[in-house]
C-alpha cells in the first residue's frame, strides 16, 4: 500500500470512528508504530486532523456532537458484552441497581432483565425502553431530554437507596468535562453516586 493510501484510509477511519490509535493502525496496516506516527504527523500539519497522545481526533467540529446510541452501538461491541456479562455477575434478586446511559450499561440492561426481584433507576430512556415488558421494576430519574443518546440529566436528583447499590456508568468517572462532554450530565453522575 503507497504512504497516501494508508493516509487516505487513515482519515477515512478517525472521520467514521471519531478517533484513531497508533497500535491500532499499525496493526490494521502491518506497519511499524513509527510510520503509523509519521503518517499522522505528516496528516496533522497539513490540518487534516488533531494528533493526540498515543492517536488522532478529527479536525472538524461534528467530532464534538453528541453521537447517536446507533453508532455508538457499532463501537467495541464485544467488549460491552463482555462488561455485561461480568457486571450482571455482581447483580442479585433483591437488588437495586443504577444504571447511567450509555451503550455498554444498554448491554448491562440486556443482560440483567431476567433477575428476579431488581429494581432499576436510570436516566436513559433506552435502557427504561429495554427493560419495558420484563419483571424488573424501573425508576426513571426525569430531567431534560438529550436528543441522540437519551438520557435524562438532572442537576441533582435525590434517589431513595437503603444501600449502596451497583452503579454502572457508560464513562470513566472523572472530575473533567471532557469525561461525557457535558458538565450538566457530570453533575447528575455525580449526584447519583453520592445518593
Amino acid at each position: 500500500m503507497l504512504a497516501e493510501e494508508r493516509r487516505r484510509k487513515i482519515l477515512e477511519l478517525t472521520q467514521r470512528d471519531g478517533r484513531v490509535v497508533v497500535k491500532d493502525l499499525a496493526r490494521r496496516f502491518s506497519t511499524s508504530l513509527i510510520t503509523i506516527r509519521k503518517d499522522l504527523e505528516s496528516l496533522h500539519q497539513m490540518g487534516r486532523l488533531q494528533r493526540a497522545h498515543g492517536g488522532a481526533l478529527p479536525i472538524d467540529a461534528t467530532a464534538l456532537r453528541d453521537p447517536t446510541l446507533h453508532e455508538k452501538e457499532q463501537l467495541h461491541r464485544r467488549e460491552k458484552l463482555k462488561i455485561a456479562a461480568a457486571a450482571a455477575r455482581l447483580v442479585r434478586p433483591g437488588h437495586v441497581v443504577i444504571l447511567d446511559s450509555g451503550t455498554t450499561t444498554t448491554a448491562i440492561a440486556r443482560a440483567i432483565k431476567h433477575i428476579r426481584d431488581l429494581t432499576v433507576i436510570t436516566n436513559a430512556v433506552n435502557i427504561a425502553a429495554e427493560l419495558a415488558g420484563t419483571d424488573v421494576e424501573v425508576i426513571l430519574t426525569g430531567g431534560v431530554l438529550r436528543r441522540n443518546s437519551f438520557p435524562w440529566w438532572v442537576p441533582s436528583p435525590k434517589i431513595p437507596c437503603g444501600t449502596s447499590p451497583p452503579i454502572f456508568c457508560s464513562s470513566p468517572w472523572t472530575d473533567s468535562i471532557l469525561s461525557t462532554g457535558l458538565l450538566l450530565l457530570i453533575c447528575s453522575k455525580r449526584a447519583r453516586i453520592a445518593s
